[in-house]
């Protein structure tokens, strides 16, 4: 015999949209507590070329920055969109991170 009563019952507009939001939120909780976790260093980076754009195979948005930090060595940088990150979002940045620019970089 099926018990209908644990299925989960249709959910309206507003409560779809609410559990949404609260989904987004957990997911920046949650990307921001790592990203303090695992990375403890600090740097600030004035670009020597435009930002690169990478896609890896799982889907994951990359920004590949290199530059030189503020001793003058020459550094790289690879930075992980987030998953609540929209494409446009990761553009908009894209297109800020140009040749010249100075960039400081928490949790690098």
């Amino acid at each position: 015999m099926i018990d209908f009563s644990k299925l989960s019952r249709p959910t309206s507009a507003a409560e779809r949209a609410r559990d949404e939001q609260e989904r987004i939120a957990r997911q920046i909780e949650e990307d921001l507590k790592r990203r303090s976790e695992w990375s403890r260093r600090k740097a600030i980076l004035t670009l020597t070329s435009d930002a690169e754009i990478r896609h890896t195979m799982s889907g994951d948005r990359i920004l590949r920055l290199r530059g030189d930090d503020d001793r003058g060595r020459p550094t790289s940088a690879r930075w992980y969109s987030p998953d609540h990150f929209e494409a446009g979002a990761v553009n908009a940045l894209l297109d800020q991170l140009v040749q010249g620019a100075t960039v400081r970089l928490d949790g690098y």
